[in-house]
C-alpha cells in the first residue's frame, strides 16, 4: 500500500493544539520549522495526523507494530488525542485484539481438555447436592461441561475486557470530534492484550511436548512451561496501566485521578470474571440438571 495522507492543517479547528511530538509545546502561536521549545524540528503537515501505524495500513505487520508502540508506551503516542483519528480504523483494531484474545482462551482451555478430558466433571451427588458447595460446584461443572458453553463464556469475556473500559473515555459535555478521538484511543488501549496470544502458542507448544513425553516430568525444563503462564499474568496489570495512562492524557488529569479509575476498571474486570466464567455457566448448568433430575 502508498504512503499515508497527512491530514492538512486546514480541516484541523483552530481550537485544537498543535503539540511537538517530541516535547509537547503547543505550536500554533509558532511559524517556526522548529520546535521553540525543545528545538525539535517540526513537520507541521503532519502534526494532526495520527501516529498509529494501524490507522495507515491495513495488514499483520502494522497491527503488530501498533500493539509494540502501545505495550511499551512508545514516545511519539503520547499526543495522540491532540491529532486526528478514525474510528472505523480503531474499531477494526479492537475486533482484532478480540478475535485473538478469544482464541487464547479456548485454546488454553481446550489444550487443559485434551490432557484431561474429565477436568470439570464433578460427580453428581444423590439424591441432591448435600450443602452449599455442591450447589455452586455441581451446577457449575455441569455448564462448563458444554463445548457452546465454554465457547460462550470466552467470547463474552473477551469482549468484556477489550471494551468495558470504553465509558472510562466517554466526553460527555465535549465537542463531538473529541469525543470521537476519545472513543477511538480507547479501542487501542487494550492492545497489550493481544501479546497473551503469542505467549499462549508457547505454552500449547510446550504443553503439547509434556504430556507427550518429549520433555520428561520432573525435569528441570518442566519449568519453562511456568515462564509463559507468569508473563501471561503480568500483561493484565500492564494492559491497566496503559488503559490508566490513556484515560489521563483523554481527559487531561493528573495522577491523583487514578484513585478513581484503578478501583473502577478492576471492579469491572472481576465482574466480567464472575459473570461469564462463574455465573453463566452456573446458570446453564443448574437448568440442565433441573431438566436432568426429571428423567
Amino acid at each position: 500500500m502508498g504512503e499515508p495522507l497527512p491530514t492538512p492543517l486546514a480541516e484541523l479547528p483552530d481550537s485544537d493544539p498543535l503539540l511537538c511530538p517530541h516535547c509537547g509545546y503547543d505550536l500554533r502561536g509558532s511559524i517556526a520549522e522548529q520546535c521553540s521549545e525543545c528545538g525539535h524540528p517540526i513537520n507541521r503537515a503532519t502534526l494532526g495526523v495520527s501516529h498509529f501505524p494501524w490507522a495507515h495500513r491495513r495488514g499483520i505487520r502494522a497491527y503488530c507494530k501498533t500493539v509494540w508502540l502501545i505495550t511499551i508506551n512508545s514516545r511519539r503516542l503520547k499526543f495522540e488525542f491532540s491529532k486526528n483519528q478514525s474510528l472505523l480504523d480503531a474499531r477494526a483494531f479492537q475486533r482484532i485484539t478480540t478475535f485473538l484474545l478469544v482464541l487464547t482462551l479456548t485454546g488454553s482451555c481446550a489444550a487443559l481438555l485434551a490432557a484431561d478430558r474429565q477436568l470439570f466433571l464433578v460427580p453428581r451427588p444423590a439424591p441432591r447436592p448435600a450443602n452449599w458447595p455442591d450447589d455452586l460446584i455441581v451446577p457449575w461443572a455441569a455448564g462448563a461441561n458444554f463445548l457452546p458453553v465454554i465457547s460462550s463464556m470466552f467470547l463474552l469475556l473477551a469482549l468484556h475486557l477489550t471494551s468495558v473500559h470504553h465509558r472510562l473515555f466517554r466526553l460527555k459535555s465535549a465537542p463531538a470530534r473529541l469525543q470521537e478521538r476519545a472513543s477511538g484511543i480507547a479501542c487501542y488501549a487494550t492492545a497489550p492484550l493481544a501479546l497473551l496470544f503469542p505467549l499462549a502458542i508457547l505454552w500449547w507448544i510446550i504443553f503439547i511436548l509434556l504430556i507427550n513425553d518429549v520433555i520428561p516430568a520432573g525435569t528441570p525444563p518442566i519449568w519453562f512451561a511456568l515462564i509463559p503462564v507468569f508473563l501471561a499474568i503480568l500483561l493484565f496489570p500492564l494492559t491497566l496501566l496503559r488503559i490508566l495512562q490513556w484515560t489521563l492524557r483523554v481527559r487531561n488529569r493528573g495522577a491523583e485521578y487514578s484513585l478513581l479509575i484503578v478501583p473502577h476498571l478492576l471492579g469491572l474486570w472481576l465482574l466480567g470474571f464472575v459473570s461469564y466464567l462463574g455465573f453463566l455457566p452456573w446458570c446453564i448448568g443448574l437448568i440442565w440438571v433441573a431438566i436432568d433430575s426429571f428423567r
